[in-house]
């Protein structure tokens, strides 16, 4: 697993959690989970609704499937796993609202949770969609690798292995999934 992506440090994940758990406004958590401990990207994060939630076994499942004015990149509709304890804190803090996140002024919102990665040592790119990489590692590791891509909701378990994961194997780093 993992040929050409590589995890950042365990200290920075660690302050990834860390930086998720000293949230307290919905602006700021719910985006944050999504990505970490749903694995959404960036427009599934904007777009992501109550009504996307279901329970399933010992969590939760999100349901992304292209809706209304939603479209899921490349046409890869399918769910994406975690806890309940996440996933009812983010249906918590929403206020009973159908968007998750309010659609105006959505994308200068995540502007402000993408300084404070950038403040806590993330300096790839994209550092809200290496949190969706975090997820697809957990899984990787946790489950395996076709449970990652599932999902991921990528087409190809070639993406997953190359881009998405890499094995977690540092004592207690799974463990920070299980909220």
């Amino acid at each position: 697993v993992g040929v050409k992506y590589r995890l950042p440090s365990k200290e920075l994940v660690i302050r990834t959690h860390e930086l998720l758990d000293s949230y307290d406004s919905p602006e700021q958590f719910v985006p944050l989970a999504l990505a970490l401990h749903f694995g959404l990207r960036r427009q599934e994060i904007i777009h992501s609704k109550r009504s996307w939630f279901q329970e399933h076994r010992d969590g939760y499942r999100i349901a992304v499937f292209t809706e209304d004015s939603f479209r899921v990149k490349a046409g890869e509709d399918g769910y994406a796993f975690g806890s309940s304890v996440i996933a009812e804190k983010i249906l918590n803090m929403s206020d009973s609202f159908d968007y998750l996140i309010p659609l105006r002024n959505s994308r200068s919102r995540l502007k402000g949770l993408v300084r404070d990665l950038r403040s806590i040592g993330w300096d790839r790119r994209l550092p809200l969609h290496e949190c969706r990489k975090l997820y697809g590692s957990f899984w990787a590791s946790k489950e395996n690798l076709f449970f990652a891509q599932k999902t991921l909701r990528h087409a190809s378990p070639l993406t997953t292995n190359d881009y998405y994961a890499d094995l977690i194997d540092e004592e207690g780093l799974l463990d920070l999934w299980s909220a």
